[in-house]
């Protein structure tokens, strides 16, 4: 973590939590929530949220969450026994 000081990566990882906590919203959607005030209770701020990503990179739960896929199911029953 280097070039952040003790304080800021402890604010740092709090947002971080605190992003995962409540859904993993994008970075973008997380400081639209900071500036709207919905998280008033918590001592972050946009600067903090931004050290979060700088620190510890992209979240890559949201990074897959963001990517749209192909569904890959083949549409089919499979049947099985499930007797032990």
């Amino acid at each position: 973590m280097k070039g952040h000081t003790e304080e800021p990566t402890d604010s740092a990882k709090l947002a971080r939590k605190l992003q995962n906590i409540i859904g993993r919203p994008s970075t973008n959607e997380f400081i639209r929530m900071i500036g709207q005030g919905k998280m008033q209770q918590f001592p972050i701020d946009r600067n903090i949220v931004y050290a979060a990503e700088d620190i510890f990179g992209p979240d890559v739960y949201i990074q897959r969450k963001n990517h749209k896929t192909k569904d890959r199911s083949c549409g089919e029953l499979i049947q099985f026994d499930a007797t032990i």
